[in-house]
């Protein structure tokens, strides 16, 4: 059952954070409705992959089971959202993944080195 965008508040914050208005916002609580072929699920694996190895080195605390599957399913649905309305730079996918949760990246070419919690969001490795 999908959940709302606004239950995944661990491990980045709500999935709205930075991208409120914005046709990946709507398309986030949309993802169920999703399809892609099989370039673009090759491309979003590998992405995700990269992202969520940078999610997990930007935290000072390591997150419960349960806060950890939440970000997953966070993270998939962004990257997904942002596919869906046509972004297919790798680079650029994960940036807008990990600035809907919640990490500020200082760009995309040094996405890897400048991730970091935001303040406003920071995990508390708590749930």
């Amino acid at each position: 059952m999908p959940r709302s965008p606004r239950d995944d508040t661990k491990w980045g914050g709500p999935a709205e954070t930075s991208t409120a208005g914005t046709p990946a916002s709507e398309a986030v609580r949309n993802s169920a409705s999703f399809a892609f072929d099989p370039e673009t699920v090759l491309l979003l694996g590998q992405v995700y992959e990269s992202a969520w190895r940078e999610l997990e080195a930007a935290r000072s605390v390591r997150p419960s089971k349960r806060a950890r599957t939440k970000a997953s399913a966070t993270l998939t649905r962004h990257l997904m959202a942002a596919a869906h309305v046509g972004e297919r730079d790798p680079e650029k996918l994960k940036l807008l993944a990990l600035q809907a949760m919640g990490l500020k990246v200082l760009s995309c070419a040094g996405a890897a080195d400048a991730a970091m919690p935001s303040s406003d969001h920071a995990a508390t490795g708590s749930g």
